[in-house]
């Protein structure tokens, strides 16, 4: 009997959805490479380039992993605060220092761009579970790096979990409401 290793291609369109185990995402023809993603996929470019790097010692030289508006998520893109409608590209390489701005031309450099989602970042961990504290540091964030910078969209994903856990939370009390209502009734 003949056994084969094999490695899946990292991507981030991947073929394959890893939970649970690793289910086909989409037809994959005979002889195709088949594809997976070792990172979140709502993750920006940046931060996923640097876990890459660091955990997996490699490059991703995907389709949105070299477009820096991520195939039109704008994950990494940062708002513009010189123009106001306009999106912060993310330079094309780490070694470039400049961030530009696609409407305006505006140019920031990485590092104040950097400190702005660090900035960003430390407002979502400190309004865990709280649905009300998490809308306002949503709108705080969508003012400071964009609706749809990662670190947003996980500040939002973060906010519908805390009130879908605080629904399934009270509808979990009326149900035991509904229950001892009932039990009042037959004894």
């Amino acid at each position: 009997m003949k056994s084969h290793a094999t490695f899946m291609i990292y991507c981030l369109i991947p073929d394959t959805n890893k939970d649970p185990g690793f289910l086909q995402a989409r037809n994959i023809p005979k002889g195709e490479a088949i594809t997976n993603t070792y990172t979140p996929v709502l993750w920006g470019n940046r931060a996923r380039a640097a876990y890459l790097a660091s955990s997996k010692l490699f490059t991703c030289r995907c389709e949105r992993c070299l477009d820096p508006r991520e195939l039109g998520s704008h994950l990494s893109s940062v708002r513009c605060r010189q123009c106001q409608g306009g999106v912060l590209l993310p330079p094309s390489s780490p070694a470039e220092t400049v961030w530009q701005c696609e409407s305006c031309g505006e140019n920031v450099a990485a590092a104040a761009v950097e400190a702005m989602v660090r900035a960003a970042a430390t407002m979502a961990k400190g309004a865990v579970g709280d649905a009300e504290e998490l809308q306002a540091v949503v709108c705080q964030m969508t003012r400071l790096v964009g609706e749809c910078h990662y670190v947003t969209v996980g500040a939002k994903h973060s906010l519908v979990e805390t009130i879908m856990a605080g629904r399934l939370h009270g509808e979990r009390e009326r149900e035991r409401e509904r229950e001892r209502e009932r039990e009042g009734l037959f004894t």
